[in-house]
This record gives C-alpha cells, structure tokens and sequence, in this order.
C-alpha cells in the first residue's frame, strides 16, 4: 500500500526540507509515527487570526501597573492567578497557572520594567489559550504553564530598567541580592521546568545582519561556559528558535536576528541554561511602529510557533547548527539620520536616537544627536538629506557645530518644519 504524504511548502508553516510535515495518511488512516506532525492547518488558522485574541486594553509602551493588575483580575477562570510576593516597593507579583500536559513551561516578562512589548504579547497569548481553538485545547493537553507576566513591577511603574533599588535583575542570577530576583529563581526550583522562556525588548539600533533591515525580532540560545560550547540542552533551543525563524521569516524577511552570545552566569538565561534546562531569550526591536504594536504581533505569533513546536518534539529532532544561518544582530541603526547637514563652512551627517521618557501616562520620545560623522555604514529608520541647505534647531539659527546629547525637537528647512521629536 503507498503512503500519501501531503505537503504545502508555499505554506509558512514549512518548517525546513529536512522535516516531513503535515498530514500522513495510508490508505485514509493517519499514521503520526511515519513522520514528525505537526499541525499546519491548525497552527496557521491561528497566526492569520491575531486580531481576534488581541487585548485592546493595553496599548503603547507604557503600561501603568495598575493596568495590569486590572487586566489580570478579568482572565478566564481556567487560570489560576496567584500573589507570589512583593516587589522592593511592596507591589504585588503574580504568577499564571495553567494546562496540565506533561511538558512545564515557565516565562517571565518585564524583568527590565522598560520592556513592555512581550507582556502586551502575552496578554494576547493568554485570550488565545482561554479560547475554545482546537490548537489552544491541543497546548493545555500537552503543557503546564507557569507565567510571571512582570517580573519587575517598580520598574514597570517608573519606566527603568532596573527595579526600585537601582539593580539590573539581568546582573543578579548569581548574588540574588534583590526580592525579584529571589522569586524568580524559587519558581525555577520548584517548578522544574523543560523550558523557559525569557521574554524581553531590544533598542531600536540593531540590524538584522549588516544590511539595511532592521531587527525587528531577535532570540538566543544562551552559552552555558566561556567557550560557548554547544551542548545538547543548547541544541534544544536553538532547534525551538530555528522553528521560529522558518515559520516566520516569509511574513518578516530578513528582519529576525540571533542575539550575542556572550557568556555571562549573572544573566539569568544563562544561568538556567547552564542549570541543564533549555532556555530561550526574546528580544522584542523596532520594524515600523514605535509603539511596537506590529512587533507585538509577531512576538506572540512567535510564542504560539515555539508551542507548537515545543509539543510536537522539535527540541529533540532537525539539524541545530541551522540556528547559526539566522543573522547576526549588528548595531547598525539610529532612530534618524541627517545628511549633508550644513553648519558654517562644514557638511556633516548627524544621528539621533529617541531618549524615552514617561510623562503623563505615556512615553515621549526625545531626539538627542548621538554621533556626528563616521556614518557611512549606518541606517537610519528615518533618513532626511538636508542638501546643504540653512537650517534652523528648535526655531534659532545655529552657527556653532551641534554637540553629542543636543535635544533636536525639530528643525526647519526652507520655512518648513520637521518635527522630529514623537509622543
């Protein structure tokens, strides 16, 4: 009798041609075990459906906490919301229960209280799995969740990195000298999780590579010694991540990137992966929107991708090294370049980058000249070519060359003004 394998490779669920994938059948009856299934049709149902699981109660790039705790008290009553502890400033830490497959998956987000892209995408992730879609009841089967939807609650009200004692939680896996930090690695104890999830946000200066593609998003399989070893946990990750990227580079090309690798035992990622448990970092960038409303779209396609993945065994299965194709994250960008900026006698290039700084319930972006010249193989997300013409800084005439940490609001051309500061 001859097998029929079915396969759409037009698809963006194809995940590599090593991999046979989709539905078997031998004459009408499935067969999983003659290949690795993983479920298209279900899973791509799912990525073209975002708008439907979407929480609209949470927009932007500042997410007051209050907020949050507002929106964790109406989740589905199949998951269980507990206060595991306090913050330095005696705000409440959640965790999220739920699923009960044989698999654990514990992640956290907002470890740096900056970094709201992944929390958003986790709300989102949170109506998907509450939702009665087959793939959604298919992950409960297979996983046990263990959530922390903000880690850093301080830091998320005050917009810092750091939580309320000045303390980068990303430094202190090892000294363990902050409450956060001291949870956060309790739930690891106890929990003993197969897979973590360390979700987090990127500045808007990296490129996907050297070209001229932003890094929108970017993932890591973190080294467990100096050397960079690559040892079967690594290999793990960086299979669950090369999924990720196959799935996904169609819908965003050339704009997923591998973050450094760099060793360092007093981030936690590298810390759990040297535990011996895969771990995964996501890195939410910039593709268009400064809100990262778009990128908040792809990270929790992202999250759905690797779940899916993760269930159907693809941590164990396919060719790791295929992670080292994905680009390497270079700093290639600034927010704006200016070109043949004229200043006297003397044409040069100006870069700016967006300083973020919360006022009123959300962030404004400053323009502060970060580098003058030198820029030859720098982007910009905003290119503007001043052609040598007279301009005016924030309404004055200026003569003297500009200097590094200069607030450019905006500048005119001709009696025409171009705002460059964003709210």
């Amino acid at each position: 009798m001859d097998l029929v394998v079915l396969i759409d490779r037009s698809l963006p669920g194809w995940i590599e041609e090593k991999i046979v994938i989709d539905y078997v059948f031998h004459i009408g009856i499935f067969e999983a075990s003659k290949c690795q299934y993983i479920n298209l049709m279900k899973i791509e149902s799912v990525l073209n459906d975002y708008s439907t699981y979407v929480n609209k109660s949470i927009f932007g790039r500042y997410i007051p906490y209050g907020t949050i705790e507002n929106e964790l008290k109406k989740l589905s009553s199949m998951i269980d919301l507990k206060i595991e502890g306090k913050s330095v400033e005696g705000r409440n830490i959640y965790s999220l229960r739920f699923g009960n497959g044989p698999k654990k998956v514990l992640a956290w987000s907002q470890m740096h209280g900056n970094e709201t892209t992944t929390t958003k995408s986790l709300f989102d992730f949170l109506n998907f799995i509450s939702s009665s879609h087959a793939l959604a009841q298919e992950m409960l089967q297979s996983i046990s969740f263990k959530i922390i939807p903000v880690l850093n609650p301080d830091g998320a009200e005050a917009y810092t990195r750091v939580n309320a004692n000045g303390i980068d939680l990303n430094r202190d896996s090892v000294d363990l000298s902050q409450p956060e930090s001291k949870l956060l690695r309790s739930f690891f104890d106890t929990f003993s999780p197969d897979l973590c999830l360390n979700l987090h946000g990127q500045r808007s200066i990296f490129s996907a590579g050297e070209g001229p593609f932003t890094s929108g998003l970017s993932f890591l399989s973190p080294a467990v010694d100096a050397s960079r070893k690559i040892t079967e946990v690594r290999k793990q990750s960086m299979r669950l991540i090369h999924a990720i990227y196959s799935q996904l580079q169609s819908e965003l090309p050339k704009q997923i990137a591998r973050y450094d690798d760099a060793y360092n035992i007093n981030c936690i990622g590298d810390y759990m992966q040297t535990q011996g448990v895969p771990t995964v970092l996501f890195e939410a960038g910039h593709i268009n929107d400064y809100q990262r409303e778009d990128t908040r779209k792809m990270i929790w396609k992202s999250y759905v991708v690797i779940l899916n993945a993760l269930m159907h065994g693809i941590e164990h299965k396919g060719d790791a090294e295929a992670y080292f194709s994905i680009p390497f994250n270079q700093k290639r960008f600034f927010d704006i370049i200016l070109r043949n900026c004229l200043f006297g006698d003397s044409i040069i290039d100006i870069a700016i980058q967006y300083e973020e700084v919360p006022k009123n319930a959300k962030i404004i972006f400053l323009p502060k000249i970060q580098k003058i010249n030198d820029l030859e193989k720098n982007y910009g997300h905003n290119e503007i070519d001043l052609k040598a013409k007279n301009i005016k800084i924030n309404g004055i005439k200026m003569n003297k060359r500009p200097q590094i940490n200069d607030i450019w609001s905006f500048i005119t051309v001709e009696n025409k003004d171009i705002v460059l500061e964003r709210g």
